[in-house]
């Protein structure tokens, strides 16, 4: 996994991120994840919760794109990646003393327990294969004090769908995931679908009990 997000980060990274948007540019490509964060924060105010605070986690941060936005939300955002090329280009682009991001091989995280108010991740969860993606999933609820926010695809869409597991798509089903949450202490209270992929993708927001 490292290997070829390092190699999409060389050749196009915005592009890994976002399909088919080569041309954006980096003022487009950043404004897009204050965008995607204010739809995120109407979610949550449907479930009464208000994204701010002092710390968040933002895993799979790429370039830094929701990091840059958490960071207009929280005091400190902590973005991290497994492609330290993607590190570089996220530290470069780097542009408030409120963000900091480092290379993470694998679980656990260099992150202490319940020591960010949110755990956040988007379009990340979807490219970790089994078990490793579960291990992710788990790590967000460990160093969440509060809410973890994050989307994955649960299953195919109908059983006449070809299986996406070539495209480099994982699922992490809903029952695990509700699983994991409640062996962390945490409760589902706001769900939508979040259609990213040719599966059935949900967004979930968890609360610490």
């Amino acid at each position: 996994m490292r290997d070829w997000w390092n190699k999409e980060a060389a050749s196009s990274a915005k592009t890994a991120i976002i399909s088919n948007r080569a041309d954006m540019t980096d003022e487009a490509f950043f404004a897009s994840g204050a965008a995607w964060l204010d739809e995120f924060a109407a979610f949550a105010r449907l479930a009464r919760i208000d994204l701010h605070g002092t710390m968040a986690v933002d895993f799979g941060c790429g370039m830094g794109r929701m990091t840059r936005a958490l960071s207009t939300r929280y005091e400190r955002v902590i973005g991290i990646d497994v492609s330290d090329e993607m590190v570089r280009l996220a530290s470069e682009a780097r542009s408030s003393d409120k963000t900091e991001f480092m290379q993470v091989l694998e679980a656990p995280w260099p992150i202490d327990d319940r020591s960010a108010e949110l755990a956040f991740s988007t379009i990340a969860i979807q490219h970790i294969p089994e078990p490793y993606n579960e291990r992710a999933v788990d790590e967000l609820f460990r160093i969440s004090s509060k809410l973890v926010l994050f989307d994955a695809p649960s299953h195919k869409l109908s059983t006449d769908d070809a299986d996406p597991s070539g495209s480099g798509i994982f699922f992490a089903p809903f029952r695990t995931i509700l699983g994991i949450a409640e062996g962390r202490g945490f409760e589902l209270i706001a769900l939508r679908d979040f259609p990213t992929t040719a599966t059935r993708q949900y967004q979930y927001l968890f609360k610490a009990k």
